[in-house]
């Protein structure tokens, strides 16, 4: 009976497989002992026939990876099997636990699943996947077979597929994993259907936020909400007030003052910026913004619920709704509110969708997990809620409107009845100021009213307006276009810049933020006997507009018997900004339509389900928290010590390519939101709660830690909330968007007492495995004290061309760049590495020394020792192409781009780089912070060029500060220019202190201000070309700061891009023939002092091993490691 029951394929039979698996699952004397989240691994599970022509003698069926996920629960299997493989990334696949027995060291699964949606994959949806899984557990490890049984379908009526589940049966090798459930919270009560707000906080909570609220730091969060209203009520959303992208973001604190305050008032503006964002809903309009709009409206909505009217609330909805199911399900077939979606306008194509599945590139892709982390929100906002789709009234029930047949006066216009189309002509009057008084035409008698005829005016805000002819012609801009008529707001400005109307007016209300309607009316010649529905905002895709006939009012979706005759037709349109094309119109309704609508109010109503086999909606929220989920731990890791970085590295500032990629801004939240709304805490396990530990660490160097503190505060572990309350009470709020306030505040508790990281006895440096960082502070004094960041090779989150780069910060400032991980994982542009001209470091470090000192200072060394071989090319974007790294050939600056170009084969067999870095922070050297980094190149000959690379930020517009004196292989930072920290003359300076022949070279990567990037050669062998370069270099020197100064000023001749310095092909040929040159170790020892007045000297000691004396610190470079010593 079973087999049988499993043969059904589609959602329509899953819900009764899943009735009969229920009954059918045991776990055979196991008990709790089997609990856990079961992760099988199916080698070649998943058989896939291609449409393409393939190749003679290859097979059209290829064999996928798949995994399949099975949860037990106290005992029992949870009826939902999920399975998901890596070429439909985008896409999880539900079915149905058949089967499943675990007894000692044997488990056995039989799974009945159904190929979802593969839209990016191409592949056809539908055909059936019987697998039956056996294991064995050894040791550690659960490994057997897996047995399938497939019936695929070929034809898909929705697209061409490039491949589909193919027929038969097949059998390969399993392994399996079982992961622990996430942990339940104690005493937790899931919110009742229709309660609000229950995102981040329940309605029992807000006496505890409103306490927090008094405390000091509640306070500064109250501040910034209510500064942030405060700014758009005067300058509205653009430049220099809130992002115009990012209006729900504003309506979510204001939302926040509402519970806190109870003042309706705020509600009222949280609509009013929402429907001022409503011209997109979907990421091609809002761009990288999007992530932010779909989380501010899920809170907006959530905390303004009870006082939004019914009509906005349900156009809420629908935004928030399609951007669950479209992120999660593209184009699913069963959507109720299909005809919705594409109804926000000037929304782009859906070719965009499908071609990127919202910039969805990769598993390992953080933009596209944030935006899935953000629709998943959406979904949690509106569970359960009603959606906007109503029961349709029976056709022989509608009720008549019966005409008006008294005269029409002179001047109105009489346009014939089109379904689903405004009339052609109307008499128009506006703007009318939305909100300025009950009923713009109150003096007419009101809306309901007012017949007006061409010429009558109105008094609106102190002016005079009138009513006068309008031709609808939508974008066309030519006058009488009426097929497709609506009310184009900017055709709409050229009759409100008419001498007669309001031109003042507008430039009056730019002062605040403001929304227009247009008052629109004419009389309706019906020819028939019909039925119409009435769609004055196009079935919730619009809001705001009204629209009578007859004096009576219709709303969005209700029906109306008309006769043949006149009906008076008068709306006010919202004109939504100068993005709305909104058109109120009646639209013929039979029968057909309404065994349509029927249909869609039945589809919602299993929407509303909590069951995800049933539920669409919540199988959404699944699907998106999966993602979120596997992002998390593939691409983090649970050794995420550090928290995450996804993102550009910049300094503590606002940044475009932050913004694009912090995923935790959705991620963090979505997580608070499950633990909120599900009573589960999918934070345990996963690293992410050494993200309080780091931010304090980084605290005053990176905007991104202390957001997710600020975004992941409702979900952070017990032990280390103190912590945290010390951080914001340390830091202060530092406020940048009003969600980070609402958030903040939402998890505020005053109970909670701060407690330093000297209360808590944390280490002040710290390697976090994760990240494959050392950070070394100098002191918790965040950006008044100094910390290094030594990079490792840690995956999943280090990058084996990163390793050995290092980063200096101080004084709240960078003092070298930090490693851009937007780069190839072997790109050695953006970081400060060796390495060797012709190779690249592919694999990584391996870490040699390791000494952390109680002051954070120490010692780390580690060894690269494989490379490949690799050529890298340098492009500039602005000035003339550069030849070389370390110059460029007709100007001194030029938007510079580096790549590596990896080969095949290996580098020499001996070829080893050592990279030894010492910091210390004691002051025995005479400044505050010491650095010293010793490389040594092992196994080569002098023919080959080693380089040190250090790429320095931007450090104002006057070069000036930038002081190379190249024949003394040193350069110095002086105080800045640019009216930012620190203030006290803190300088860097850098001295190659060793070997006393490198060469050392530099050039700047700004036209407008100082960004140099600064190089050490050792082994270089001028050429023809080089000599130029080096003259060239030396007219720079003189140009901008000390140095030898060039004679020779001689234009160079233009180029393009060449590899590094045009040598990598001389030096090939020379070790090509001459390959009996010694192999000499080489060292480079670098000295770089950071803090106030002049720096120490820095003195080479001769004799035995490499070493530097700094003031009274020396520094030796002894095997494998830099020694501080006295």
């Amino acid at each position: 009976m079973l087999n049988q029951v499993s043969r059904h394929a589609g959602l329509h039979g899953l819900a009764l497989r899943m009735i009969v698996a229920v009954l059918a699952m045991t776990v055979a004397s196991a008990g709790d002992s089997a609990d856990g989240i079961w992760t099988l691994r199916l080698a070649g599970g998943l058989p896939m026939t291609t449409t393409a022509p393939v190749k003679p003698g290859q097979s059209a069926v290829q064999p996928l990876n798949i995994e399949l996920t099975v949860t037990i629960r106290d005992g029992r299997p949870q009826p939902v099997a999920w399975a998901w493989f890596e070429e439909s990334f985008r896409t999880d696949h539900m079915g149905t636990v058949t089967a499943a027995e675990i007894t000692g060291n044997h488990a056995h699964f039989e799974t009945d699943l159904t190929i979802g949606d593969s839209r990016y994959l191409g592949s056809a949806r539908g055909g059936n996947a019987r697998w039956t899984v056996d294991l064995d557990l050894t040791g550690d490890t659960w490994s057997g077979t897996w047995t399938l049984a497939a019936t695929g379908r070929p034809d898909d009526p929705d697209r061409k597929p490039n491949a589909y589940l193919a027929t038969g049966k097949a059998n390969g090798k399993a392994t399996a994993t079982r992961a622990v459930l996430p942990a339940p919270v104690a005493g937790f009560t899931p919110p009742a259907t229709g309660e609000h707000p229950r995102l981040f906080f329940r309605a029992g909570d807000l006496p505890r936020i409103k306490s927090a609220a008094a405390t000091p730091l509640g306070k500064q969060l109250v501040a910034a909400l209510e500064a942030q209203v405060k700014m758009i009520d005067e300058r509205g959303f653009g430049p220099g007030s809130a992002p115009a992208g990012q209006t729900f973001v504003a309506a979510a604190g204001a939302g926040m003052l509402y519970q806190l305050t109870g003042d309706k008032a705020y509600a009222d503006r949280a609509m009013q910026w929402v429907r001022r964002g409503m011209y997109y809903v979907f990421p091609d309009g809002h761009f990288w913004q999007h992530t932010y709009q779909c989380l501010g409206l899920a809170i907006a909505y959530d905390l303004c619920y009870q006082a939004w009217p019914a009509g906005f609330r349900d156009k809420a909805y629908a935004w928030l709704y399609q951007n669950a199911r479209e992120i999660a399900y593209f184009g699913d077939p069963d959507d109720p509110v299909q005809p919705r979606r594409n109804g926000f306008s000037n929304n782009a194509g859906q070719s965009s969708r499908v071609k990127y599945g919202y910039a969805y590139a990769a598993i390992r892709d953080p933009s596209a997990l944030k935006y899935r982390a953000g629709a998943a929100l959406c979904a949690m906002a509106i569970a359960g809620d009603p959606p906007p789709i109503s029961k349709p009234i029976p056709l022989d029930q509608v009720a008549e409107l019966p005409p008006d047949d008294s005269p029409v006066p002179f001047g109105v216009p009489i346009e014939p009845f089109v379904s689903g189309a405004m009339p052609g002509m109307m008499l128009m009057c506006g703007p009318l100021k939305r909100g300025l008084m009950p009923d713009p035409l109150i003096a007419l008698g009101g809306c309901a009213k007012a017949r007006p005829v061409e010429g009558t005016v109105v008094m609106h805000d102190g002016l005079d307006l009138d009513f006068h002819l309008y031709f609808p012609s939508g974008t066309d801009t030519s006058w009488g276009n009426v097929h497709n008529p609506q009310v184009y707001p900017r055709e709409c400005s050229w009759y409100f810049s008419h001498p007669r109307s309001c031109r003042d007016l507008l430039t009056r209300w730019r002062q605040g933020p403001f929304d227009i309607d247009v008052a629109v009316t004419c009389v309706i010649e019906v020819d028939r006997a019909r039925v119409v529905m009435a769609k004055p905002n196009w079935d919730h895709n619009g809001d705001g507009s009204r629209m009578w006939l007859n004096g009576k009012e219709l709303v969005d979706g209700e029906l109306i018997r008309l006769r043949p005759g006149r009906y008076h037709y008068l709306a006010l349109v919202q004109t939504n900004g100068t993005y709305a094309t909104l058109a109120p119109n009646l639209k013929d309704y039979g029968a057909e339509d309404y065994q349509k609508t029927v249909a869609r109010w039945e589809a919602g109503q299993r929407d509303l389900q909590s069951d995800p086999a049933k539920g669409i909606l919540e199988r959404a929220a699944q699907v998106l928290l999966r993602s979120t989920l596997r992002y998390l731990d593939r691409s983090i890791g649970p050794q995420a010590a550090g928290g995450w970085i996804d993102h550009f590295q910049g300094e503590y500032k606002h940044g475009y390519g932050r913004d694009e990629r912090s995923s935790h801004a959705t991620v963090l939240p979505l997580l608070t939101a499950w633990l909120n709304t599900r009573g589960e805490n999918l934070v345990a396990g996963r690293g992410l709660a050494q993200i309080v530990p780091a931010a304090a660490r980084w605290r005053g160097y990176d905007r991104s830690f202390h957001e997710m503190v600020l975004y992941g505060l409702g979900s952070v572990p017990a032990e280390y909330r103190g912590l945290a309350r010390w951080y914001l009470d340390t830091e202060g709020p530092r406020i940048e968007r009003p969600v980070e306030a609402v958030l903040a505040l939402a998890a505020l508790d005053p109970a909670v007492v701060p407690a330093s990281p000297k209360d808590l006895k944390l280490d002040l440096a710290n390697f976090c495995p994760g990240q494959g960082q050392w950070l070394m502070p100098s002191s918790w004094d965040g950006a008044d004290g100094f910390m290094v960041v030594i990079e490792g090779n840690t995956l999943p989150m280090g990058s084996p061309g990163a390793a050995g780069s290092f980063t200096i910060h101080g004084r709240g400032r960078n003092w070298t760049e930090r490693r851009d991980r937007l780069f190839s994982p072997v790109d050695t542009f953006t970081t400060n590495a060796p390495f060797v001209a012709g190779f690249a470091n592919t694999s990584g470090s391996a870490v040699v020394h390791q000494q952390l000192l109680p002051n954070g200072g120490g010692v780390v060394s580690m060894a690269i020792t494989k490379f490949r071989p690799a050529k890298v090319t340098i492009s500039h974007s602005l000035g003339t192409s550069g030849r070389s790294p370390t110059y460029t050939a007709d100007t001194e600056y030029g938007g510079t781009d580096m790549s590596v170009s990896v080969g095949e084969g290996a580098g020499p067999d001996k070829m080893r780089i050592l990279r030894s870095i010492a910091v210390d922070y004691s002051g025995a050297s005479g400044v505050p912070a010491l650095v010293v980094v010793g490389d040594r190149f092992s196994g080569l000959t002098n023919e080959s060029v080693k380089v040190f690379h250090l790429y320095l930020p931007g450090f104002g517009n006057n070069r000036e500060r930038f002081q190379v004196d190249a024949q003394n292989r040193n350069f110095q930072i002086l105080p800045f220019n640019d009216n930012r920290r620190p203030a006290d003359g803190t300088t860097m300076k850098c001295t190659f202190a060793w070997p006393p022949d490198g060469d050392l070279r530099w050039f700047n990567n700004r036209k407008d201000g100082l960004d140099p990037i600064v190089h050490l050669f050792v082994d270089r062998k001028d050429n023809a070309f080089e000599k130029v370069a080096k003259e060239r270099t030396d007219q720079n020197a003189e140009t901008v700061g000390r140095g030898p100064t060039g004679k020779n000023k001689k234009k160079t001749p233009s180029g393009g891009d060449d590899d590094l310095g045009g040598m990598v092909d001389d030096i090939d040929k020379q070790l090509a023939k001459d390959d009996v040159k010694p192999i000499v170790d080489r060292t480079i020892i670098s000295v770089f002092t950071v803090g106030p007045g002049d720096p120490p000297k820095v003195k080479v000691i001769e004799g035995g091993d490499p070493a530097v004396r700094i003031g009274k610190r020396t520094v030796t470079f002894t095997g494998d490691k830099l020694v501080l010593g006295e």
